[in-house]
């Protein structure tokens, strides 16, 4: 990845919250283009967002009933991360490619959110050594 360049920001109580947020800050700036690269992790907030923002109902065929659902376009590039814990101790990570060639998506983004995860510890304790008391999370978008 060759980028970490912050393009969007949200605060809320949850990714569900602020996923669809971050995605239309993103739309923002590129309008015409399709969503960005993106890595997340398992919790599909990131994907279900990309898919409100972006996909399109496909075009109907003439055949069974018109399609109502939207859809991903087929050059979109997206993974989750799913890590899963025991007793607070990392036990094992799973990559999933939600959008695109697995192949692809994996050499573009890498397996991992570690830029991601090291800016938002960052800005959590920018906010705790600030005296902050809110609940609330503190997201950036960061995309390659």
């Amino acid at each position: 990845m060759d980028s970490r360049l912050r393009i969007g920001s949200a605060i809320g109580k949850s990714e569900e919250e602020i996923a669809p947020e971050l995605m239309e800050q993103v739309k923002m700036h590129a309008p015409d283009e399709g969503p960005p690269a993106l890595s997340s992790d398992g919790k599909g907030a990131y994907p279900d967002a990309m898919l409100k923002t972006w996909g399109k109902v496909p075009e109907y065929s003439g055949r069974g009933a018109p399609p109502k659902l939207l859809k991903p376009e087929k050059d979109w590039q997206c993974l989750q991360v799913i890590k899963k814990r025991k007793g607070g101790k990392l036990e094992s990570v799973r990559i999933k490619v939600v959008y695109g060639d697995p192949k692809q998506v994996k050499e573009k983004l890498g397996c991992h959110t570690a830029y991601i995860e090291r800016t938002n510890l960052t800005d959590a304790f920018d906010e705790w050594e600030a005296g902050s008391q809110n609940a609330f999370l503190f997201k950036r978008a960061s995309f390659a």
